[in-house]
């Protein structure tokens, strides 16, 4: 079968030609007269000609079939904190402090040595926050300095009393602003949900990162619901890529993004419906992880798309990413899908040698992108396979399917979820989140039936492929960055969503881990990021590889955003 992904081009809209295509896509009469024409520009119509004669996958649940114990897990885990913590805190010269690998242990190191403490740090984040720079890139939608400074002296108190938590102790931490923490609202980027009261308890992954001694900072910007992949928000303002303030940080995770690579926080939490967390990390140049389905508990977030999302880290680093996944990872009574899962571990994470990996490459695939991405992703390659990885050469079939039943999916749960409000007070929604729902509004519930027969199939097809690699690669996104709307206004251009989005759907459809790391500056100074694709609870293979490609290109030792905030 031949490779079937399609490039769409489709005229961009925006102003009044966005608003005027939402009203007559959301009248009845307009919308039924529309429907044949829009369908067959969505693709729908072929969609609907195939048959698949399997049962529905109406989950990506995955069977645990790791043969790691409890104990060996904790082992694993435990190995991987003091090594890092050795490795990090023991570089005390000079010339060796700029050089960390895990910006999370540069706080670390400071505060076991008393050269500064969390009060201190809550003092230069405040005034950080404050700058004009941080409230122009529009990265947070709630802080609260008296949250902050009441964090940063329990745990300057531990810290005297010679009992901190672990290596998050102190270390400041953003939250996406579709996830709870108090004491702030939840807002999912509208002005519709959690308007008249923050949340009265913390979401899992939140809890679990106070309890290893992290302060939160606040809530950061995401894209409306998160159903765009762009940052663009006139509830909060857009969110701008800390390398260029022209362009946008991505989405729909773009505030968590940026604040990392703004150098404010190491590390910061988001979620991942279609490339969520890994669109906004490569977009600005830092490290994304989404996990398998399930790994890491959603309890306590909004329900907005769940068979396809995914929390997962962000950060500065592999190392800063891997401590935030170890301290948050696991089973969660509060959320069922989570307890069917293999113990999290990180075994072998230490070992750069690659000698032995596989590694799939679908060329077709790998080189429909932006050439100045495809040109730096394939310098990449070959520095894994100098590291000792076998690349070898791999056919997916029904990309093109897969892309439907993902936009199905994620489009018709997205609808469902808001669409008591939507119906209600359309106007309160901006005009590309309208005009995407309106769009939800064709599909029929056999479309998402066929959607979840096709998750079937391509659950199948992954894992016959990783029982003969251990992972895949591919550009983390099929084009740079966007720039920035004029003033207010919002942008839809889906060819250009799906260029940004064309590698990280089928992780979502199918629930597999993916992580995404920068390789390089493109011609325009904006990072270009590759993306490590594994089979279910493979985070500890991708997250070992990651760390040894990073090691060997060094791009966050050698590259900055302009404005960098260095608490290091």
């Amino acid at each position: 079968m031949s490779y079937d992904l399609k490039t769409y081009k489709m005229p961009g809209l925006t102003g009044r030609g966005l608003g005027l295509s939402v009203s007559v896509l959301e009248t009845d009469m307009a919308r039924k007269i529309l429907e044949p024409i829009v369908n067959s520009q969505l693709g729908m119509n072929e969609f609907r000609q195939h048959r698949y004669d399997i049962h529905p996958s109406f989950t990506a649940l995955h069977t645990n079939t790791s043969a790691v114990t409890a104990t060996g897990a904790q082992r694993s885990v435990q190995m991987f904190m003091e090594s890092v913590e050795e490795e990090n805190l023991n570089q005390k010269s000079a010339s060796l402090r700029g050089s960390l690998n895990c910006a999370t242990l540069a706080y670390a190191r400071d505060y076991r040595s008393e050269l500064r403490s969390p009060l201190t740090v809550s003092l230069q984040l405040q005034a950080a926050l404050e700058s004009p720079h941080m409230q122009d890139s529009k990265a947070f939608i709630f802080t609260d300095s008296h949250a902050l400074r009441h964090q940063a002296e329990a745990s300057t108190k531990r810290f005297m009393s010679v009992q901190p938590r672990g290596l998050l102790e102190g270390v400041p931490v953003a939250i996406k602003d579709s996830i709870n923490a108090v004491p702030f609202a939840t807002t999912g980027g509208t002005e519709v949900f959690g308007q008249d009261h923050s949340v009265e308890s913390d979401a899992s992954v939140v809890s679990r990162l106070r309890a290893a001694g992290a302060m939160i900072l606040g809530k950061t910007n995401m894209h409306e619901i998160g159903i765009g992949v762009t940052g663009a928000n006139p509830h909060y303002g857009h969110c701008l890529n800390p390398w260029d303030t022209e362009y946008l940080a991505g989405g729909s995770s773009g505030g968590s993004a940026a604040a990392v690579a703004s150098g404010i926080c190491p590390v910061a939490i988001g979620s991942d419906g279609g490339g969520s967390v890994r669109i906004p990390a490569a977009f600005c140049g830092v490290v994304g992880l989404k996990p398998t389905w399930g790994r890491i508990s959603s309890a306590g977030t909004l329900s907005l798309c769940d068979t396809v999302d995914h929390l997962g880290p962000i950060g500065a680093s592999v190392d800063d990413v891997a401590l935030a996944y170890a301290t948050i990872a696991g089973p969660d009574p509060l959320h069922g899908p989570s307890c069917h899962q293999p113990f999290p571990h990180l075994s072998n994470y230490f070992k750069s040698d690659l000698k032995g990996l596989k590694i799939g490459i679908y060329k077709p695939w790998f080189e429909h992108a932006d050439q100045a991405i495809v040109s730096a992703c394939r310098e990449a390659v070959k520095v894994l396979e100098s590291l000792g990885a076998e690349i070898v050469p791999v056919i997916i079939e029904g990309l093109e399917d897969m892309r439907l039943a993902h936009a199905v999916t994620i489009m018709t749960e997205m609808l469902s979820s808001v669409e008591q409000p939507y119906r209600a007070t359309p106007e309160r929604f901006n005009d590309d989140t309208r005009m995407l729902l309106a769009f939800a509004r064709l599909f029929r519930s056999t479309d998402y039936v066929k959607a979840q027969r096709v998750r079937t199939r391509a659950i199948a097809q992954h894992e016959a492929l990783y029982a003969k690699v251990d992972m895949l690669v591919t550009p983390a996104t099929g084009a740079l960055p966007p720039r920035r709307p004029k003033g207010s206004k919002v942008a839809l251009d889906l060819g250009l969503m799906t260029e940004i989005m064309r590698f990280s759907i089928n992780d979502n459809l199918i629930g597999m881990p993916a992580i995404t790391l920068p390789v390089k500056l493109s011609g325009e100074g904006l990072p270009i990021g590759l993306q490590l694709h594994a089979g279910p609870w493979q985070e500890h293979v991708l997250l070992r590889t990651a760390r040894s490609l990073e090691s060997a290109l060094r791009f966050n030792a050698t590259h900055r955003p302009p404005n960098f905030l260095d608490f290091s």
